[in-house]
C-alpha cells in the first residue's frame, strides 16, 4: 500500500473518529483525531516559520548582514508571554504600534494635508497669469485654517467673541460654507428628482395600477 492511500484511509478513519463529539463529548475516542490534528498543524507552523525566518533572515545573516539579527531576537521576545518574564513582550508589542501608527500617520498626512496643500501653492505660484485666483487663496487659507483649530490653546482666540480671531474663523467659516457649498450644488437637484424616481414613482405607480383594475 502506498503512502498517499495509507494517508486517505487513515485520514477517513480519523474523520468518523472525530465525528463521535458530535454524539458523545466525553468520548475517550475524540482526543486521538484532536492530538494528531493540533500536532500536525502545529508542526506545518514551524515548519512554514522556520522556512520565513531562513528566506527573509538567516539567509542574509550568513552572508553578513548581521543587523537582521535585531528584528528575529524582537521577534523571539514575543514568545515570552508564555513563560514568567511576559513583561519582555512589551517591547515587541510597543516597536510594531509605534511602525504602524507611524506609518499610517505618515500616509494620512502626506495624502490629506501635504499633497492638497503642495497642489494648491504649485498652482498658485505658478507662471500663469491669474492674479484673482491667487489673491483668493493668500485671504481665504488662514481663516480656513483657524476654523479647524479645535485644540485648548487656541479655542479661547478663535471661538469665543472675545478672542482676537475670533472673527477671522467667522470668517473662515463662511468662505468654507460657501466653498462645499459650490462642490455640493451640482448634486442639489438631481438628488431629489432621483429620489422621487426610485422611491416615490414606484409607490405611485402601483397605486394607480392599484386602483384602475
Amino acid at each position: 500500500m502506498s503512502l498517499e492511500v495509507a494517508i486517505k484511509y487513515s485520514g477517513f478513519i480519523l474523520a468518523l473518529i472525530g465525528f463521535s463529539y458530535a454524539f458523545n463529548q466525553k468520548g475517550k475516542l475524540f482526543v486521538i483525531p484532536e492530538g494528531i490534528y493540533i500536532g500536525a498543524f502545529s508542526a506545518h507552523s514551524f515548519i512554514q516559520i522556520y522556512r520565513s525566518l531562513r528566506a527573509t533572515a538567516f539567509d542574509f545573516i550568513a552572508v553578513g548582514q548581521v543587523l537582521l539579527i535585531i528584528p528575529v531576537i524582537v521577534g523571539i521576545l514575543a514568545f515570552t508571554r508564555l513563560t514568567r518574564f511576559r513583561w519582555l513582550a512589551r517591547y515587541p508589542v510597543a516597536l510594531l504600534s509605534g511602525a504602524g501608527v507611524g506609518t499610517l500617520w505618515g500616509l494620512s498626512l502626506r495624502g490629506q494635508l501635504l499633497a492638497p496643500i503642495s497642489d494648491t501653492v504649485t498652482a498658485v505660484i505658478s507662471p500663469t497669469f491669474d492674479v484673482f485666483s491667487k489673491v483668493i487663496f493668500a485671504v481665504l487659507l488662514v481663516p480656513i485654517i483657524t476654523m479647524f483649530l479645535y485644540s485648548r490653546m487656541f479655542s479661547n482666540i478663535t471661538h469665543e467673541r472675545t478672542g482676537r480671531l475670533y472673527y477671522l474663523q467667522r470668517f473662515g467659516r463662511l468662505a468654507f460654507m460657501v466653498i462645499v457649498g459650490y462642490q455640493l450644488q451640482p448634486y442639489g437637484m438631481t438628488a431629489p428628482i432621483k429620489y422621487l424616481q426610485t422611491v416615490v414613482k414606484p409607490v405611485i405607480d402601483d397605486i394607480i395600477r392599484l386602483f384602475a383594475r
